[in-house]
């Protein structure tokens, strides 16, 4: 399909689309024809903080762009893309959900390492208190456990990207522990509230240690995240 022109797939016997919907990650794939379909386009650009020159130029060949970090909504717009709105990441309830597990970590993670202060923070919570292995590459049905297996689940943004494990882990019943970014964080949730938020690596470690000690109070925010 690598060269799939979706223009002419009323002549292969199939129907003509009533909509297109291109999303992330292309993983090198992109439609031909668009400019000829007589139906409504929209493309959903998840990392816009990567790369943006690139995905600029993807935008420009649909009626309709939708971004996951908020603050390029201006940028695009700039750009002179008109129909350009925010659509933050989500969660599936299905897969993402408190399982009934003890508790073994401290602090939990899942993700790629493929930032030089994501890989530095998580090294540091290494050294002060027990971790899952976030080294290990875990299967989607085992995300909801590494979280509902720890104590507080720790984020670390790549260009400040409100991303997909703030809504996973929080989903799951985890103290979301995550840096202090723009993108649209605060506009979903509240600090102190729903997650708690770190400017540095030592606030960060303030705070794991803080509410490892206060059950309570990360037992309330956690409750608090995961019904939001």
């Amino acid at each position: 399909v690598q060269d799939l022109d979706l223009s002419l797939l009323p002549q292969d016997s199939l129907p003509a689309p009533d909509l297109v919907i291109f999303m992330e990650p292309f993983q090198g794939f992109f439609p031909a024809g668009l400019h000829r379909l007589v139906c409504p386009t929209a493309i959903y650009l998840v990392d816009v903080h990567r790369h943006l020159p690139l995905r600029l130029a993807y935008a420009r060949f649909f009626d309709y762009v939708f971004v996951a970090q908020k603050d390029y909504v201006p940028r695009l717009r700039e750009q002179g893309i008109e129909q350009v709105f925010w659509l933050p990441l989500a969660c599936d309830p299905d897969i993402h959900r408190p399982l009934q597990l003890p508790k073994q970590y401290d602090v939990g993670f899942v993700g790629h390492l493929n930032s030089h202060a994501r890989t530095r923070r998580l090294e540091a919570t290494t050294q002060c208190f027990s971790v899952n292995d976030y080294r290990q590459r875990y299967a989607r049905e085992q995300i909801a456990e590494v979280y509902s297996m720890s104590r507080m689940a720790l984020n670390s943004s790549i260009g400040g990207d409100l991303n997909m494990r703030v809504f996973e882990a929080m989903a799951c019943g985890t103290l979301l522990v995550t840096d202090r970014i723009g993108n649209g964080q605060s506009d979903l949730f509240e600090d102190r509230v729903h997650l708690v938020e770190y400017a540095n690596d030592q606030e960060m470690l303030d705070a794991i240690e803080y509410y490892l000690a206060h059950d309570d109070e990360r037992t309330k925010i956690s409750h608090c995240g995961a019904e939001l």
